[in-house]
């Protein structure tokens, strides 16, 4: 009996560090003056994201891929498309995150990454605005 409820507790605690991947769809930007640019987005993003430890390479205008390996055990890379009034982050890519593509699911510090970097970015345009 008390190893079934050691294994139930240890599923029950593995569970819990996966959660579904977080996307960021059309998030859209707060500018008091109004006069965003593609090109000033892309600035701030890169600026917010590099700002908390994210690699950041351009791919084409309006599209950047975000890199993050914590660690040095953990690795994870996410689009970045954005125009002049808002972005969107999407997963890419992962080593050693518990990501299952079939049930769409990520070991939640992913999720944490990625609002880490939103409230970043965010943050960086409103003081730059």
């Amino acid at each position: 009996m008390k190893a079934v409820i050691l294994a139930l507790t240890i599923l029950l605690i593995a569970g819990c560090t996966t959660q579904p991947v977080k996307s960021v769809d059309d998030h859209a930007v707060f500018n008091t003056h109004n006069s965003m640019t593609q090109e000033s987005l892309g600035k701030y993003i890169h600026k917010a994201a590099q700002q908390i430890g994210w690699k950041v390479t351009q791919d084409a205008p309006g599209h950047m891929v975000a890199e993050i390996k914590p660690r040095d055990k953990h690795f994870v890379a996410i689009d970045i498309y954005y125009d002049n009034d808002s972005y969107s982050i999407h997963y890419k890519a992962s080593s050693n995150m518990k990501y299952n593509a079939e049930q769409n699911i990520i070991h939640r510090n992913y999720n944490n990454w990625v609002s880490n970097l939103v409230k970043t970015i965010d943050s960086i345009i409103f003081l730059n605005s």
